[in-house]
């Protein structure tokens, strides 16, 4: 049956996923007869579905409006799919609907949506008199796709021309997805998640569209890109010799409406050039911030500076001018790129170099300043480069400055090291004042008197570039000699200033057997004399107070005497020892030391050291080491260890506070003797077998370096002052000068042939080294042999013992024929 009844259903939008969706029901009679309606019954969808309105279960905050006079009921169908909620006229008969009267209205609000998006197929039946269903009307709910269901993202929202913005979508399946901005449109995708890559030039608004066959689409999703322009500008100097300046500006743009340039009224191409002349004055005042270029865009704006490449500075060096006087000098430079050059040699106020000048004439000797070139374009845009006249003229050096004294002349040995560049002037304090400049070798012979010291002075051409060595001729001399006791000599001792003591041991090829001990005095030549019946000397040695004499003698099968002498005893005739010890030893030569306190001393022998207390009624005390054969030993000077050298490779050092053995210490093959530092940080042991010095930290009881010398390395000894330690080669009749501080060989000088003994003045000045026919003198100052002694008549094999007096103006030199005395000439006896 037709309803005569017109249904108006209005509602609000049904967003999915909201709780306030509402529907209004509007019942009106448009025809020509009154109808009596009794009844309406409507039907909600229930479900997860696109096509149901309301979830199941959530249909308790649903309120329902009748009109009045109306009741109404809510169920769920027999299904369980819909929910019904039937209004019924509360009078039996229904209510009259006249054709035109007022609409009856009935409203459900509050309807909660479900999450899907789609159309929702809602019924109503109307009951009109008698009681039946007379008409079904069917309704439908849009639930729409809203734009908070879909991302649509970029990765960037502010980009320059040209760039590439990436866009990402994201959302429902089953729609296709077509993006477009402009007049561009990509092709779609059916995806629900993608991305896009754009090129974009101007700003622009980027759409998402999605679409679906029976679907209404939903409002499209939008997103604005702001695109700035992309512009460069940049300058380059044409080359010219003279002002007005030339700069060429290029610039080019995308994205760009309209360039400017701060430089110009009128508008510029988009992509152009432009050549400008400056004076120096407006390249000197103008820096880049002068040179800007503005593009806009459609709605951006972008500004660029002027980029101009630095100059280039190819090459900036001093070059000598040919000149028979002097050495005259110019600065020149290479520069590309640059109007003007500075240099910082120039007056403040003096006019700009151009990028091909030369600096005027600088005249030797050359101010020590850096030198400083800038090569500019503008006040911003430029290139320094500095230079050291010293890397170019390198300060000359003094390789060599040394004499030798023979007699009455002295011959002065010079040589400056000053490769490929000349020096200012090279002086001699021999010379007169006006002089001209020595040869950068030479040797020259003067003749006495000599003048106290002589002088060499080298100057570069570089101001302060100057060198001066010196030294101090001490040209020594035969001053005396005593007939010696006949018995070759053993060791010398310096007693003081004026007298020495000298031990002998017999020679059976002299047949002489003089043992013993000779007490000497620098005026008055033999004093006095102690003979050791039936013993051999095995060593000397007197305390550092120059209170004590000890002598270690030996006769064979460890039999042996420890003698002590006041030294002042030997002023006497007869002098006798104040003590006497029976001792065993096993060697010839046995050496002793004592404590830098005269306290103490130590002695080596067959594997036990013994030590004996000088304080105290000469109280002995031994300890067994863990190695026999000991040849030499030394106490460091600040007396707290003693380290004996023993021949099969081995230093053990003993702790003095202790008088215990701390680790042995391996060093080179065959080790004969030792020196220690003055400042007890290194020892320094030779090793024969293998012709080299281990040294020896003494911090931590290590070989710290290992050092080649001459063939056969015997004795040594080091400066008091503690820098040089000096070796003697037997076996290549050389000696080696070793640099105590970085621990190096510096020097090798020839000397006689034969066994060698050391000695050295106090002050660290003069080396001596001696075997049985001469004696070289080394100056330690240019470290040079500076005079060589012939000794007369000697029939010993070994090296001469040497000593020097304490105040450093005697040698004492001992034969088995004479025992000579050199001085230097200072206070000669």
């Amino acid at each position: 049956m037709t309803t005569q009844l017109i249904y108006t259903v209005t509602n609000s939008a049904a967003t999915p996923g909201t709780q306030d969706f509402y529907i209004n029901i509007s019942v009106e009679n448009q025809s020509m007869f009154p109808v009596t309606l009794k009844a309406l019954q409507v039907y909600l969808p229930m479900g997860v579905g696109d096509n149901d309105l309301t979830l199941i279960g959530n249909t308790s905050s649903i309120i329902v409006g009748p009109p009045d006079d109306w009741t109404q009921t809510t169920q769920y169908d027999k299904s369980g799919a819909n929910f019904e909620v039937i209004f019924e006229y509360s009078g039996n008969s229904g209510v009259v609907i006249e054709p035109g009267g007022l609409p009856l209205k009935f409203s459900l609000n509050n309807i909660t949506v479900n999450d899907s998006y789609g159309i929702a197929s809602c019924k109503l039946d109307e009951f009109t008199m008698p009681l039946v269903a007379n008409s079904e009307f069917d309704f439908a709910i849009l639930k729409p796709l809203t734009p908070d269901q879909i991302s649509f993202t970029a990765n960037t929202y502010t980009s320059y021309a040209g760039d590439n913005v990436v866009v990402t979508w994201a959302g429902p399946s089953g729609w296709v997805y077509t993006i477009s901005y402009g007049s561009v449109q990509l092709p779609q995708s059916i995806g629900n998640t993608g991305s896009k890559t754009l090129q974009l030039f101007f700003s622009t608004d980027v759409t998402l569209q999605l679409t679906q066959t029976d679907q209404v689409s939903p409002t499209p999703t939008q997103i604005r890109i702001e695109v700035t322009p992309t512009i460069s500008l940049t300058g380059t100097v044409q080359p010219t010799s003279n002002t007005p300046y030339q700069l060429a500006l290029n610039w080019t743009s995308l994205g760009a409406i309209e360039v400017y340039g701060s430089w110009v009224t009128e508008p510029l191409g988009l992509n152009d050039s432009k050549t400008v002349e400056l004076s120096y004055a407006d390249a000197q005042n103008r820096s880049c911030a002068y040179y800007v270029l503005t593009a806009d865009g459609d709605d951006t704006q972008a500004s660029f500076t002027c980029a101009i490449a630095p100059p280039v500075i190819n090459s900036f060096a001093p070059k000598l001018l040919p000149s028979a006087t002097g050495y005259p000098m110019i600065l020149k430079w290479d520069v590309l790129g640059a109007f003007y050059v500075e240099g910082s040699w120039a007056a403040p106020d003096s006019a700009p170099f151009n990028p091909g000048d030369q600096s005027a004439v600088i005249d030797a000797p050359y101010p020590p300043d850096d030198y400083t070139i800038t090569a500019y374009v503008l006040s911003d845009v430029m290139t320094t480069k500095t230079i050291q006249l010293a890397d170019f003229y390198p300060a000359p050096v003094i390789q060599q400055f040394s004499y030798v004294t023979d007699g009455d002349s002295l011959t002065i040995t010079w040589e400056v090291m000053s490769p490929n560049v000349p020096v200012f002037s090279l002086q001699g304090s021999w010379q007169p004042a006006s002089s001209a400049s020595l040869p950068l070798t030479g040797t020259l012979t003067l003749n006495s008197p000599f003048e106290p010291i002589y002088t060499l002075t080298v100057k570069g051409l570089v101001e302060g570039q100057a060198m001066t060595k010196s030294f101090k001729p001490f040209p020594w001399q035969w001053s005396s000699s005593i007939r010696s006791m006949g018995s070759p000599p053993f060791v010398i001792n310096a007693a003081d200033n004026q007298t020495y003591f000298v031990g002998y041991n017999p020679s059976f090829a002299l047949e002489e057997n003089f043992a013993g001990v000779g007490y000497y005095s620098t005026s008055k030549g033999f004093l006095s004399a102690f003979t050791i019946d039936d013993y051999n000397l095995s060593s000397m040695v007197i305390t550092p107070n120059l209170e004590y004499l000890l002598t270690l003698d030996y006769g064979g099968a460890a039999d042996g005497n420890l003698l002590f002498f006041d030294v002042n005893a030997f002023m006497q005739d007869f002098p006798q020892p104040v003590s006497r010890f029976p001792f065993s030893i096993y060697g010839c030569t046995t050496p002793m030391v004592i404590t830098p306190d005269s306290s103490s001393m130590y002695v080596a022998t067959a594997g036990i050291l013994t030590v004996v207390d000088l304080t105290q009624n000469w109280s002995f005390n031994s300890l067994q080491l863990s190695a026999e054969e000991s040849m030499g030993i030394a106490i460091t000077p600040n007396g707290d260890y003693v380290l004996i050298v023993f021949g099969n490779g081995y230093v053990i050092p003993v702790e003095v506070a202790s008088f215990s053995q701390l680790n042995t210490i391996a060093v080179g093959q065959n080790p004969c003797s030792i020196a220690i530092t003055p400042n007890s940080q290194y020892a320094f042991v030779t090793c024969s077998g293998d012709d080299t010095v281990s040294v020896l930290d003494l911090n931590s009881f290590s070989v710290t370096a290992t050092l080649s010398v001459g063939a056969n390395p015997q004795s040594l000894a080091i400066t008091p002052d503690g820098n040089y330690v000096f070796v003697a080669n037997a076996g290549s009749d050389t000696v080696s000068v070793i640099d105590a501080n970085d621990l190096s060989v510096v020097q090798t000088f020839q000397v006689g042939s034969g066994q060698k003994s050391i000695a050295m003045t106090p002050d660290s000045s003069c080396v001596f080294v001696s075997n049985n026919k001469t004696v070289s003198v080394i100056a330690v100052d240019g470290l040079f042999v500076v005079q060589t002694f012939t000794l007369g008549e000697n029939s010993m094999t070994t090296a001469c013992p040497l000593a020097v007096s304490f105040d450093g103006n005697t040698l004492y030199v001992a034969s088995d024929s004479y025992i000579t005395l050199f001085s230097n000439g200072i206070e000669a006896n």
